[in-house]
């Protein structure tokens, strides 16, 4: 009997610590790749901004599907870093943006320039 018990309690202990090691996992990962993006973020080409989105999105899944093995903590951990990754992702929209209105009013001040240029 006492075998019996030492083998159930080993084997509880063992899913639980993979189930956390597992979420821990999935939380440290999100929190690098948040961090490497809000040091980085205006450096990233489009390649990089695609392959971080997609590892997001793959730990955003991971995360999703195993939701019920995750404690209260760990899910607000993980939904606050989710939102860290977008609002980089909306400064980086929001200063593209930007620089594309300074292009255009570049453009349109070089062809004021030309249309009101008398000496042509």
């Amino acid at each position: 009997m006492n075998k019996l018990l030492l083998i159930s309690i080993s084997l509880i202990l063992i899913f639980n610590f993979s189930c956390t090691n597992s979420a821990s996992s999935v939380k440290s990962n999100i929190n690098a790749i948040v961090i490497d993006a809000e040091k980085n973020y205006k450096n990233y080409s489009e390649d990089i901004w695609q392959k971080k989105d997609k590892e997001i999105e793959e730990l955003t899944n991971k995360f999703n599907e195993n939701r019920s093995k995750y404690t209260p903590e760990q899910i607000e951990d993980i939904n606050k870093l989710i939102g860290r990754y977008s609002l980089i992702k909306v400064k980086k929209a929001g200063n593209d943006i930007l620089e594309g209105v300074k292009t255009a009013g570049q453009m349109l001040e070089g062809a004021i320039e030309a249309l009101t240029d008398t000496t042509k």
